[in-house]
């Protein structure tokens, strides 16, 4: 179930992108209350503070 859109949600990062990190982030990304803005791993990390993904 896809919970409404809030007006300010909880930016949330994951920290390790290996399979529990990429299952934690295809979790999040459709959550209304939080928005999901950061992944970091050893090699890297990706920033946004407008969201990494996008569900239209």
């Amino acid at each position: 179930m896809i919970i409404d859109k809030v007006k300010n949600p909880i930016q949330v990062g994951v920290l390790g992108f290996g399979g529990l990190g990429q299952a934690a982030a295809r979790i999040l990304a459709p959550k209304g209350e939080m928005l999901w803005v950061a992944a970091a791993d050893r090699k890297g990390y990706a920033y946004n503070e407008q969201g990494l993904v996008r569900l239209v």
